[in-house]
C-alpha cells in the first residue's frame, strides 16, 4: 500500500510529460466534486488501488451516469479488480509508459499527445 501514492504520481508525471493538462484529486469524492465544478475535464485517470470510500470502479460508474462525455481510464495492479459494471478502458500495471500514453491519446480523440486535457 505504501507505494500507491508513488504509482499515482508516476501516472500524473507521465500524462504531463505527454502534453496533457493535469489536475489531481485526493480521492474519488474529490474527483466527483471537481467534475461538478469544472467543465474542462475530458479524461479521468482512475486508480482502482487508491484508498477511500469510493474506489475507481465506483467513480467510473458515477462519471458514466453524470458526465457521459467524460472518458475514464482505469489503472489497477490486480486483474480481479477490473471493473465489470461500466465498459471502460482498463490498464493492468505494471505496463510500459507508452501503453498509458497511447490510451490517454486515444481517449482524447486527438490522435496525438498534447491534448489540453
Amino acid at each position: 500500500m505504501a507505494d500507491q501514492p508513488l504509482l499515482s504520481l508516476a501516472a500524473v508525471d507521465l500524462a504531463e510529460q505527454a502534453g496533457f493538462m493535469v489536475v489531481t484529486a485526493g480521492d474519488a469524492q474529490d474527483a466527483v466534486a471537481m467534475l461538478g465544478e469544472r467543465s474542462d475535464i475530458a479524461i479521468v485517470l482512475a486508480d482502482l488501488d487508491r484508498p477511500g470510500r469510493a474506489r475507481g470502479a465506483e467513480l467510473a460508474a458515477v462519471i458514466a451516469r453524470q458526465w457521459p462525455a467524460v472518458r475514464v481510464l482505469v489503472l489497477t495492479d490486480r486483474v480481479d479488480q477490473v471493473p465489470g459494471e461500466v465498459a471502460t478502458p482498463t490498464i493492468i500495471r505494471p505496463c510500459a509508459d507508452r501503453v498509458i500514453v497511447a490510451a490517454l491519446t486515444a481517449l482524447s480523440g486527438s490522435g496525438s499527445a498534447g491534448s489540453d486535457r
